[in-house]
């Protein structure tokens, strides 16, 4: 026996339909300084989000079908990032 998914898809007409999706996503960036003489560097850090993705079909006619779609998306930072956005501590790490 199989179990069939649901059609995310939603008829607006006979040749418009809609779409949309709604997804979570979790990061964890964890920095720690190996050589010990900067440890205000180390540190755990979680980012999360939801989703949200949208889209459109059209089938004017037979064979000829035109999708658009928009969706997020989600960058965790780097370990550059994290350690040089404290304005009350100013950035020990080389950079241009």
């Amino acid at each position: 026996m199989t179990e069939s998914v649901p059609d995310p898809s939603f008829a607006l007409t006979e040749r418009l339909f809609l779409t949309g999706s709604l997804s979570y996503t979790a990061t964890w960036v964890s920095i720690s300084d190996a050589t010990g003489t900067q440890p205000a560097l180390d540190g755990n850090h979680s980012y999360s989000r939801w989703l949200p993705a949208a889209g459109i079909a059209w089938s004017p006619a037979p064979r000829t079908p035109y999708f658009a779609n928009a969706s997020a998306g989600v960058l965790a930072p780097t370990a550059i990032e994290l350690t040089c956005a404290d304005p009350a501590a100013p950035c020990r790490l080389p950079n241009v």
